[in-house]
């Protein structure tokens, strides 16, 4: 058996999406691979993937990060592994982690909450190597973008996974062709702030409404993230909100007016319009095929990435049951044509169920028409010919 020469240690898409690169492009082979998993991992796939689930499935094995410190040489990756480590305890230097901020601003928790509530325009994501400090360690590189006037704490989450997991991956040959060995620039000490774990106390979290417009739409940006919480104002909660440029003549923290839709409220300087969640509700008129209604629901845009339960988003509800005209819509409106359920099953595979309820092919030829591949696998490792008949698999083929 090989000497371990890769520990990655994590959780979620990007510790799931490294290994799988590393595996594809045979940078380090399956005996020389061990994965430390965090302590809340489950093995099943959720909202994000599962590291116990996928290294069990491509026959990696799991060891403890007590076992790790014990391998001469190893390198470790660090990507949103849930432990300080102690660095004297391991036999090796070639200790790496991915931190989803712009070092040295924003070290510890909250990455992507503190950016938007203090107002930030741009983030970051850094690969740097691991002292005895809490994300102080050499700079190796960086991947700085833009944050979005509208972008929620998990919009911007999101943005990290995807170039946190490209910056690791370009790190990847580097560091097998150098040993694990790969040096950077200290960190500077200007700029520099740390958020602990409890500098956010989430079971009290209210929206402090005597800011200004940009405050007040800052906190509920960032306090916005559909899989732990949403932001509540009037008790109720907040699905996005706009700044308008009426000056407020009420008492911040008034309702001005309000219907079902959204509601405009006073601030220290100008109204803001806040929009109530319509999540379960945009939901529900996909799920009917009621293109009408879904049409006249305000910032549609809010909703059409979002998963619910086991995953499904209204995309998602629109392909399995080959509504072509409400499907259409949500694209128009922003919905990825890469979206899957936690299982990963493909928009192409729910297309090919709602075909096979109305005997509409227009979905399907949509997807087929921007890319959809017939050979593309869910996390099962099963693809489309695994879930037809031949002769539907004949004229699936055909479209």
């Amino acid at each position: 058996m090989l000497h371990p020469s890769l520990c990655i240690a994590g959780k979620n898409n990007i510790a799931v999406d490294v290994l799988e690169y590393v595996l594809k492009n045979n940078i380090y082979s399956k005996e020389e691979i061990v994965v430390v998993c965090n302590r809340t991992e489950t093995g099943k796939n959720g909202w994000q993937k599962s590291l116990r689930y996928f290294a069990k499935l491509w026959d990696i094995r799991e060891v403890t990060l007590e076992a790790v410190y014990a391998m001469e040489d190893i390198c470790f990756l660090s990507l949103e592994f849930d432990r300080i480590i102690r660095p004297e305890l391991f036999h090796t230097s070639n200790l790496y982690n991915i931190h989803f901020s712009k070092l040295p601003k924003y070290k510890g928790c909250y990455t992507a909450i503190m950016p938007i509530l203090h107002g930030e325009v741009e983030s970051g994501v850094t690969f740097h190597r691991m002292n005895s400090g809490i994300d102080t360690g050499e700079i190796i590189e960086q991947i700085i973008f833009p944050i979005d006037y509208n972008d929620t704490a998990r919009d911007l989450y999101y943005k990290c996974l995807y170039h946190g997991t490209k910056l690791v991956i370009a790190q990847l040959r580097k560091l097998k062709e150098n040993n694990g060995k790969l040096f950077g620039a200290l960190q500077c000490a200007g700029y520099a702030s740390y958020f602990a774990k409890d500098a956010i106390n989430f079971k009290q979290l209210s929206i402090n409404v005597k800011k200004t417009a940009v405050e007040i739409s800052n906190q509920l940006r960032a306090f916005s993230f559909r899989e732990y919480q949403l932001p509540v104002l009037n008790g109720k909660n907040v699905a996005g909100v706009e700044i308008t440029d009426v000056p407020s003549v009420e008492k911040p923290g008034n309702i001005v007016w309000q219907d079902a839709w959204r509601g405009v409220m006073a601030t220290i300087d100008y109204d803001i319009v806040v929009y109530w969640d319509a999540y379960e509700y945009v939901m529900k008129l996909v799920a009917n095929g009621d293109t009408e209604k879904l049409s006249k629901v305000p910032k549609l845009s809010f909703y059409v990435n979002q998963g619910g339960q086991n995953g499904w988003t209204p995309l998602i509800i629109a392909a399995y049951h080959g509504f072509y005209d409400a499907f259409m819509l949500l694209v128009a409106n922003g919905a990825n044509l890469q979206q899957r359920n936690w299982n990963g099953t493909t928009l192409l595979m729910y297309a090919k169920d709602g075909w096979r309820k109305n005997g509409d092919t227009r979905i399907f030829a949509y997807l087929r028409k921007h890319g959809a591949d017939l050979d593309e696998v869910d996390y099962r490792g099963k693809s489309l010919k695994d879930y037809c008949t031949k002769e539907e698999l004949k004229i699936l083929a055909k479209i």
